[in-house]
């Protein structure tokens, strides 16, 4: 996975597991449902992994040639993930982090496969980057006083003029198109 996030179902076969490499690890499957998301933060990789259906394997710091078998040589940079749990990673980091993951927002996290996304007291900072994943359009907030105001809400992905007008009306922010990709959000006078 070279960027973005991709959800995978794969069909039981242990004569040939399946493998996703991301950022610098990797995740093996055998007969499972997974999301794996690729983000970038500064120079370092983020990798989050969310185990819908069985069990995957979870190895960061991959420096092995992609065709060598995998061992449990590293026991500390891997990690066996069951269904309902999340796990993340960086390329800075040889430790594979588990994150405990309630039913809801484990179902937040992959709304984006139904079309939708789902804000729960993430920062508007924090939203502005999710919403720009879904548009060629640039979002820039002129008021750094904004970055921190707290979204909620579940809004369509396929209609980020809407998603933005109605983030205008209820967090009281002014939506300004500088041009047809430039969209500016701003602090109401």
């Amino acid at each position: 996975l070279l960027q973005g996030e991709a959800n995978f179902e794969v069909a039981k076969n242990t004569q040939q597991p399946f493998v996703v490499y991301a950022g610098q690890g990797l995740v093996r499957a055998v007969g499972t449902a997974f999301n794996v998301r690729l983000s970038e933060t500064g120079d370092v990789g983020l990798v989050d992994v969310i185990v819908t259906e069985g069990r995957v394997k979870v190895r960061s710091r991959y420096t092995e040639p992609f065709e060598q078998p995998l061992t449990d040589q590293h026991p500390l940079s891997q990690r066996l993930m069951d269904a309902g749990q999340r796990v993340q990673y960086s390329d800075a980091s040889e430790l594979v982090e588990a994150i405990p993951t309630e039913e809801e927002a484990l179902l937040r996290k992959l709304a984006w496969q139904k079309g939708s996304l789902v804000f729960k007291g993430e920062t508007l900072a924090q939203a502005v980057a999710e919403i720009s994943r879904y548009t060629d359009k640039r979002l820039t907030i002129a008021d750094a006083s904004l970055k921190s105001l707290q979204v909620g809400g579940r809004y369509k992905t396929d209609d980020i003029d809407n998603l933005l007008s109605s983030l205008a009306e209820v967090m009281n922010i002014k939506i300004t198109y500088l041009t047809e990709k430039d969209i500016q959000l701003s602090a109401k006078k």
